[in-house]
């Protein structure tokens, strides 16, 4: 290799100014080289090396700094209240994590606090709220089970019990502990003091529970029942006798027939209401006696003494009574009649049914019905023959048959009692309507008649307004029974809710100090890099421009 040093180049570093390097023939690079291109600007380099790494330092420190601050806080509750496990209310409706958010909840606690002075608007404040259920212990049963049910040497019993026995733990695990978020950045504007989040964050849950009971009523059975002004006095007062007599009687069934119903709840006969501590068996009794010895004999009454303010009406509202109960009839033949069909056809269809031979399986006795392949094993679920098959499928096909069977007998049977029912009312009616004819065309205008129409007419306004009165009673002691039930058997006796932990303040840097540290060191190699590959395209420009003279 030959070196070539133009004679103008020599003395050129004592100058100060940068010596030019040797001329290489050879196309190869040398770490020697490449240190003695840059070995004349070191100093430059020293210079430009601390500057950059000041001016980085300083640019990451003003965004570390000065960048917005996440203002979190957490407040951990525990729900319970019955029903929580199955994420229901204790009546029985749903429950959702998201309800302790709603809008009528949040808008009253947006108010009571006048939040509006530190937040825009109310979706501003609804944002920052978040609710998690928290817990970590499903996730290690999880992992311990997975482990467990992927032994390939498990067989079918081994298995179903593991996994039986993980659904039961992981139900068992689900502790009802929620976690109430409060986050926020912190970018200038005024922020809410800790001591008042704190407050919002509880006045949410407390709104919440107060809401749930009080207008979703989750804390009472979900039972339609009747109140006070399904009946007014005015009504009795002004209809037809014979028609205000039917109203009491059919609004007495009615409350006979939702005490029936909540006489089936859990704890319904130890319950006692008033001073007298009348029970929900009270309340049937009398209402049955007011039928039996008060109404019913008040409408013979009226069949005999023909009475009523207007017979012409009486007449219409009794064949208008009639005409529906006729239809309701035919209705309920048809109904009957179609269940009866629908039996006979599955049972005709049912006993033709049959299952498939081993033969025609296409699979020998014993035979896997499936493998899994992974990671080039194969494992083997172990099954049982098709004798086995064949007996399960029949037990669960014959299952399937009694459930289906039961549920169209049930039916016949309901509406064969209704039909019985309205039958009943149809004759009521023909009877009564036949006696009210019979007296309205034989009727006397004798002073006996009169007088005794006039008794007849004061006792049974006395008897409607005694029933009236007896009726409202009952309904009022029904409600009363129920709030008393559904307290008893669906309010917990602490609150719905209890708070497990104290408030949890944290703030969170958007970018972290590592973060920060980090990208300050990638920034300053990129910087280097970027410094370097410039001495090399000046030092490379320079050599273009050296004198080239030959030796």
């Amino acid at each position: 290799m030959t070196e070539h040093i133009h004679p103008a180049n020599e003395g050129n570093s004592a100058a100060g100014g940068p010596a030019y390097e040797p001329y290489n023939d050879s196309d190869e690079i040398s770490l020697q080289d490449i240190f003695r291109a840059i070995w004349p600007y070191r100093w430059i380099i020293t210079v430009l090396t601390l500057l950059i790494i000041v001016m980085t330092c300083t640019v990451a420190g003003i965004q570390y700094f000065m960048q917005p601050v996440t203002h979190v806080v957490e407040q951990e509750f525990k729900l319970t209240f019955q029903g929580i496990n199955n994420n229901e209310y204790p009546n029985g409706t749903r429950f959702s994590a998201q309800d302790i958010l709603s809008n009528p909840i949040l808008n009253e606690v947006y108010e009571q606090n006048n939040l509006s002075e530190y937040f825009d608007d109310f979706s501003e404040f609804k944002s920052s709220l978040a609710v998690y259920q928290r817990n970590d212990r499903i996730k290690f049963l999880e992992k311990e089970y997975n482990a467990r049910l992927s032994d390939t040497d498990l067989d079918t019993t081994e298995r179903e019990r593991l996994e039986q026995e993980f659904r039961t733990k992981k139900r068992n695990a689900m502790a009802p502990i929620f976690i109430l978020t409060y986050e926020r950045q912190v970018t200038g504007i005024i922020n809410l003091p800790e001591e008042l989040i704190g407050k919002v964050l509880k006045d949410i849950l407390r709104s919440w529970a107060d809401f749930a009971e009080r207008v979703r009523g989750v804390t009472r059975y979900d039972m339609a029942l009747i109140s006070k002004n399904v009946l007014n006095k005015e009504d009795i007062e002004d209809e037809n006798l014979l028609v205000a007599n039917d109203m009491l009687r059919i609004n007495a069934q009615r409350v006979i027939s939702q005490l029936r119903k909540l006489q089936q709840l859990p704890g319904a006969h130890t319950i006692q209401t008033g001073e007298e501590a009348v029970t929900i068996e009270d309340l049937i009794l009398r209402l049955e006696d007011a039928q039996r010895f008060q109404l019913e004999p008040l409408t013979g009454l009226i069949r005999q003494t023909g009475i009523t303010k207007n017979k012409r009406s009486a007449m219409v509202y009794l064949e208008n009574r009639l005409f529906n109960l006729g239809l309701e009839k035919e209705e309920l033949a048809e109904k009957a009649k179609l269940f009866h069909n629908a039996l006979d056809r599955y049972k005709s269809a049912g006993s033709s049914v049959s299952l498939p031979s081993s033969s025609e399986e296409g699979g020998a006795v014993g035979a896997p019905l499936f493998s899994q392949r992974g990671g080039g094993d194969v494992t083997t679920i172990p099954q049982f023959g098709s004798s086995f098959l064949n007996s399960i499928m029949e037990l669960t096909r014959k299952s399937a048959d009694t459930e289906f069977r039961q549920k169209i007998i049930t039916q016949a049977t309901n509406t064969g009692e209704k039909k019985v029912e309205t039958t009943y009312e149809a004759k009521y009616y023909e009877q009564l309507m036949e006696r009210i004819g019979e007296t309205a065309s034989s009727e006397k205008s004798t002073e006996e008649a009169e007088v005794e129409k006039a008794y007849a007419l004061e006792q049974v306004t006395k008897v409607h307004k005694k029933v009236f009165d007896q009726l409202m009673s009952s309904i009022e002691q029904m409600h009363s029974i129920y709030q008393k039930l559904s307290r008893h058997n669906l309010s917990p006796e602490s609150r719905m809710y209890a708070i497990e932990e104290p408030l949890l303040v944290k703030k969170v840097d958007t970018l972290s100090l590592k973060k920060t540290a980090m990208f300050s060191v990638l920034t300053i190699i990129l910087l280097e890099f970027v410094m370097f590959i410039g001495i090399f395209i000046v030092h490379g420009f320079r050599r273009s421009l050296r004198p080239k003279n030959s030796l």
